[in-house]
């Protein structure tokens, strides 16, 4: 999508209108009709110039409480007979006149198309752009019948013959596709409209919508259409749109995820508190906002991620889960325990949706050759392991480190909850922890409240010690492992980030050569694998490996550790 043009999306909602009174004001599901076509704009994420143009003052100062940016015109430009594109080039002209607002493109979007959504708008201004065209209409079929069968009845006599006459006495299959514009969307050049007056112009494009969502309104019947549609209807609801998903948070994490999803064909979502950034994300990658978090407009997505920061985890969660959505939790799943915690494992129970909370260093190829080994028992018995990361807090971060959750303790930083990967995987392929040992210190001149660098001892139910060094102060990224077992001890290090160099190495017998197995390594493909991992669950209907549950037992050997830390001794967990 070209972001260097500035669009101005117009709403026309006159007060008055002859076949069906007050119709732009009617209410479905206690909203006017109008604020279908202001939702749809906002969430579609194009332009926050988004105007309400009315002769009514109420209307304006309903669109301005829905968001929209509410402009007065004349009653000369409210009449019955008088085209759209009238007061639009009127308000247009206005706002640059008195504001020094200027316009490329102008996209109209009338009240009586209340199912016409925001990804019609958003694919729509795609194709208008792409295609390097004048204007664009939304379309829809019409039955070849219904066009080419015309039928003109004589005012004077009681005959009437067809309008094309015989040419098109055909079936249904042999006759030519024709459609109508059904007035969802029209868009435009500004200089274009200016000029031509309409939208209908030689360098015309289209946009095909569905009949679904093409019922134009104009009279009582169709307005019952769209009122029962709107009211009744589950066509969105999460059975029918699989590929429906929403990412709440969009920092790096979220960000991450929303791109992925949509490599994997997903209709992606996005909802964040800064609205800068999510309509920076949602013009720069075509992604649809959400604008409210609740159990109602959550029923329409399939899956919803939350990606916010760990203390903000567990609302959305809940709602989440309470709208009927499988859920994807990032990584830690809380700061803490907590009454509220144990409440959403207990309503993920109720819903029977499925979850999972990031995981994603199980899907590292490292880890899986590591899990593959294993399970090969090729090492024998198993007698200690030990697992490393490190990376400097500034280089880590994206944004300034100071104002990230990393910085704070009480929003989740410190390296105990930044590395709870290592907490996991290493449960994950070695079993259950029965003691813990830990010591933490803030020992650099980092400007966090949390810990910078901590040691871990653990020992396993099955006899294996365990150790975790974190830190975030090393300046270039490292992690890795050391597992010596009975006949092998295999290692790996990992070095740098984007791209990561992977060296794993096999030790036999004293005299034998390790064998060493070195590769480049892409860190996008363990979150995709995730991703479809996840997907794949909720298809099979199969519980995930790190469900909530799960993820709230590596969450209490987090907090054994911090109470260890602090009381310097072993803590029993298990």
């Amino acid at each position: 999508m070209d972001t260097t043009r500035k669009v101005i999306i117009i709403i026309p909602a006159r007060a008055g209108s002859k076949r069906l009174l007050k119709k732009n004001t009617l209410p479905i599901k206690e909203k006017p009709l109008f604020w279908y076509s202001i939702n749809a704009a906002k969430e579609s994420g194009i332009s926050k110039y988004i105007y309400v143009l009315s002769d009514d003052i109420k209307i304006l100062e309903q669109a301005k409480e829905y968001g929209a940016i509410p402009f007065h015109i004349p009653p000369e430009l409210a009449g019955d007979t008088t085209e759209v594109v009238n007061p639009s080039i009127y308000a247009i002209d206005t706002l640059n006149n008195e504001q020094n607002l200027q316009f490329d493109d102008f996209i109209c979007l009338q009240p009586t198309s209340p199912l016409r959504n925001a990804n019609d708008i958003k694919e729509s201004y795609a194709t208008y752009v792409k295609t390097l065209s004048d204007s664009l209409v939304s379309i829809a079929k019409v039955d070849p019948h219904f066009f080419h069968w015309a039928v003109e009845k004589s005012e004077d006599t009681p005959f009437a013959h067809l309008y094309f006459g015989n040419k098109f006495l055909k079936s249904r299959t042999e006759l030519p596709k024709m459609y109508w514009p059904n007035g969802a969307i029209k868009i435009a050049k500004v200089d274009f409209i200016k000029k031509q007056g309409n939208f209908f112009g030689e360098n015309m494009a289209v946009y095909e919508m569905p009949q679904e969502r093409s019922v134009h309104i104009a009279t009582e019947f169709e307005y019952k259409i769209c009122k029962n549609i709107i009211e009744n209807d589950n066509a969105d609801n999460q059975n029918n749109h699989p590929n429906k998903v929403l990412v709440i948070g969009v920092g790096s994490i979220g960000e991450r995820h929303a791109k992925n999803l949509r490599s994997l064909g997903k209709d992606v979502y996005i909802f964040d508190l800064d609205t800068d950034k999510v309509n920076t994300l949602s013009r720069d990658n075509g992604f649809c906002v959400i604008l409210e978090i609740n159990v109602d407009t959550l029923k329409e997505f399939s899956a919803v991620f939350v990606c916010t920061p760990s203390h903000l985890h567990l609302d959305p969660a809940k709602i989440a889960l309470q709208a009927g959505c499988h859920l994807f939790i990032e990584k830690p799943i809380a700061v803490q325990s907590s009454i509220e915690l144990q409440e959403l494992n207990h309503v993920a129970k109720e819903s029977k949706c499925t979850t999972l909370v990031g995981c994603n260093m199980r899907f590292h190829p490292s880890i899986q050759k590591l899990k593959n080994i294993l399970d090969s028992k090729s090492l024998g018995k198993i007698y200690s392991v030990h697992v490393y990361v490190g990376q400097f807090l500034p280089f880590w971060r994206k944004v300034d480190y100071q104002q990230t959750y990393s910085a704070k303790a009480a929003f989740g930083g410190g390296m105990l909850l930044e590395g709870i990967h290592e907490f996991d995987y290493i449960c994950w392929l070695f079993g259950e922890v029965e003691e813990i040992y830990a010591s933490t210190t803030k020992i650099s001149n980092l400007k966090i409240d949390a810990e910078d660098l901590a040691e871990v001892i653990l020992k396993f139910k099955n006899g294996i010690i365990g150790h975790i060094h974190l830190d975030c102060l090393q300046k270039q990224k490292r992690r890795g492992y050391e597992v010596i077992g009975e006949h092998q001890t295999i290692t790996w290090e990992s070095i740098g980030n984007a791209p990561e160099k992977s060296i794993i190495k096999i030790f036999g017998s004293q005299n034998e050569q390790p064998e060493i197995i070195e590769s480049i390594i892409n860190p996008n493909s363990m979150y995709i694998d995730e991703l479809r991992y996840f997907f794949d669950c909720i298809e099979n209907r199969t519980e995930t490996m790190n469900n909530l549950h799960n993820a709230i037992s590596i969450l209490h050997l987090v907090e054994a550790a911090k109470i260890s830390t602090q009381q310097k001794k072993v803590i029993f967990v298990g």
